[in-house]
């Protein structure tokens, strides 16, 4: 399956709002890694990937909290970029969703937690 223009316009509004989300608009928790990398990858077509790796990214970030004027490392980006990447590369390859693409994007874009 092939990942079209609308579905990408769909998963950058889904990161823009759980970006919002995440400190000044609603904390509903939706920007946990369990849910937005979850949500991500079924905006992409691709569910599992999205799932596993907010489930490894939300281990990760399990000790970071939004408590008062403190803004720990943004969890967020890490983990709707991460899902986008797994979900895109499985499209890619045809391979299916498999624990190496997981791997490969977690180590891939782990970094935009520290951006």
């Amino acid at each position: 399956m092939n990942v079209g223009w609308t579905q990408v316009a769909l998963a950058c509004l889904w990161g823009g709002m759980v970006a919002v989300e995440r400190k000044a608009f609603l904390q509903a928790m939706l920007s946990r890694p369990l849910v937005a990398a979850t949500f991500m990858g079924a905006l992409l077509g691709d569910v599992g990937s999205g799932l596993s790796v907010g489930m490894l990214l939300e281990l990760f970030y399990l000790g970071t909290a939004n408590l008062g004027a403190s803004l720990p490392e943004n969890d967020t980006l890490a983990a709707t970029g991460t899902a986008a990447a797994a979900a895109t590369l499985t499209a890619a390859t045809g391979a299916g969703s498999t624990p190496a693409i997981w791997s490969l994007a977690v180590l891939l874009f782990i970094g935009l937690g520290r951006v």
